[in-house]
């Protein structure tokens, strides 16, 4: 997920829902997800910066740090390594709140997998022209 908007730039990249990640895959490969796997302070640093511990459903620009921000979400669909989802609850529920200048576009490419495809590229620039430069 890449996230910018124009008062300061924020790049998320990756999954915004990293323990969801991380949980799956320990899941997936049959490693408990607990100590000495998941050390309790790592597990603390994630819940305190992973965009999914945030209030991002929430109306209120002091709980919501996404309010007003201008979002552009683009995935493979077929993603073995960062599944789609991964993102999907956290994207489908971010609030942006469009009155107060927020714009979220959220596509996943149907037959991608972990690629950056030249419709990605040429969507990300259409996108950083329209709402970022504008």
């Amino acid at each position: 997920m890449w996230g910018i908007n124009r008062s300061s730039t924020h790049v998320l990249p990756g999954c915004p829902d990293y323990l969801q990640l991380i949980r799956g895959r320990a899941e997936d490969t049959n490693v408990p997800f607990a100590p000495p796997y998941m050390p309790a302070a790592l597990l603390s640093l994630i819940q305190q910066h992973d965009p999914a511990q945030t209030d991002y459903t929430s109306s209120s620009t002091n709980a919501n740090p996404f309010i007003g921000k201008k979002i552009l979400v683009l995935s493979g669909a077929d993603d073995p390594i960062v599944p789609w989802r991964c993102s999907k609850v956290f994207v489908d529920g971010l609030n942006v709140d469009t009155s107060r200048g927020g714009v979220k576009k959220a596509i996943a490419y149907p037959g991608v997998g972990h690629d950056c495809t030249p419709d990605m590229i040429k969507e990300m620039a259409t996108f950083i022209w329209r709402h970022v430069l504008a």
